[in-house]
């Protein structure tokens, strides 16, 4: 039981980081940030400094959610097996 839930938490998170990077309607308005302006710049300055552009990050996460999407399937054929 416990390795199906830890396919599912794999699932569900790999699931969800997908659907974030390939939503491509998403804007940066700034509405409703909760973050305020020196946490926001420390974000983008992590982010600039671990990815060249914003096309490897988008491809780090995509890679990052495939990979959790097939280990959580595997792990749940594994533990049904």
């Amino acid at each position: 039981m416990t390795l199906i839930m830890g396919g599912y938490f794999l699932l569900i998170h790999g699931g969800l980081m997908l659907l974030a990077i390939l939503d491509r309607d998403h804007h940066d308005s700034g509405d409703g940030q909760k973050l305020s302006p020196e946490a926001a710049a420390r974000i983008q300055h992590f982010i600039h400094r671990h990815f060249a552009s914003k096309e490897e990050f988008r491809h780090f996460f995509l890679t990052l959610g495939i990979i959790l999407i097939v280990s959580g399937v595997a792990l749940m054929i594994w533990a049904s097996g």
